[in-house]
C-alpha cells in the first residue's frame, strides 16, 4: 500500500510521505511521553497537602481555570537568609530550587528548608525561583500548579467557593524527583474535586 502511494508519487516528492510519516509518529510520541509522565506522578507519587491562598484569573486565551497561590510559594526570614548565603555574589538569574516539607499537626506542608541541591532523602517540591543572588531579603518560588484547568461552570464554582474559604487545601502528588502535579482541592479533609491520571 505504503509503495503504491510512493509510486504515484513525483520523484522529488517520494521521499516527503515516509518523512511525515516519521515525523507524525515522533509527535505522537512526545505528546503520549508528557501525558504519560503526568500520569505517572499523579498514580504514584507522594501526596502532599499545601494551603491555598485564593486569586482572580483571567485568561481568555488559554480557556478557564481556577488560580491559585500557596504559603509555600513566597519565603522571607530566615529560611531566605540562610539559602542566600548559598549564593554567589552575582547570581541574579532564574535557578532550579527544592523546598524540603514536613507536615505540620493539621497535616500541611510546611517548608524547613530551600536547597540549589536536590536532597538525597526526605519530603521535597522542586520549583523555580524568578530571582536569586545573595542579598535577596524575599523570595518568590514558582512550582508550575498556580493554575488548575476545568470546564467554564466548574471553574467558576470553585472560585466561589476559594472566595467562600470554602477550598483551601490542595493536595498534590510529587515524584521522586520532587516535580508536581494537582492531584485533589479539597476543605477540612472532604474531596472537593479529584483529578483523574488521563
Amino acid at each position: 500500500m505504503m509503495s503504491q502511494a510512493l509510486a504515484t508519487l513525483p520523484d522529488r516528492k517520494r521521499h516527503l510521505l515516509p518523512a511525515a510519516l516519521l515525523a507524525t509518529v515522533l509527535l505522537s510520541a512526545i505528546i503520549g511521553a508528557m501525558i504519560e509522565n503526568r500520569a505517572r506522578i499523579l498514580r504514584d507519587g507522594t501526596e502532599i497537602v499545601l494551603r491555598a491562598q485564593p486569586i482572580d484569573p483571567r485568561d481568555l486565551l488559554r480557556g478557564h481555570y481556577v488560580a491559585l497561590a500557596f504559603d509555600i510559594a513566597q519565603f522571607e526570614g530566615p529560611l531566605v537568609e540562610a539559602f542566600a548565603k548559598t549564593l554567589d555574589e552575582d547570581n541574579a538569574k532564574v535557578m532550579d530550587v527544592y523546598v524540603t516539607l514536613a507536615p505540620d499537626a493539621n497535616g500541611i506542608a510546611q517548608a524547613t528548608g530551600i536547597s540549589r541541591i536536590r536532597p538525597s532523602e526526605g519530603l521535597f517540591i522542586k520549583g523555580q525561583t524568578l530571582y536569586a543572588h545573595r542579598q535577596i531579603t524575599f523570595l518568590p518560588i514558582d512550582f508550575g500548579l498556580s493554575r488548575f484547568y476545568a470546564d467554564p461552570a466548574r471553574a467558576q464554582m470553585l472560585e466561589a467557593r476559594m472566595r467562600q474559604g470554602e477550598v483551601t487545601e490542595i493536595v498534590v502528588a510529587v515524584n521522586d524527583a520532587g516535580t508536581g502535579q494537582i492531584k485533589a482541592l479539597r476543605q477540612a479533609g472532604e474531596q472537593i474535586l479529584v483529578e483523574t491520571p488521563y
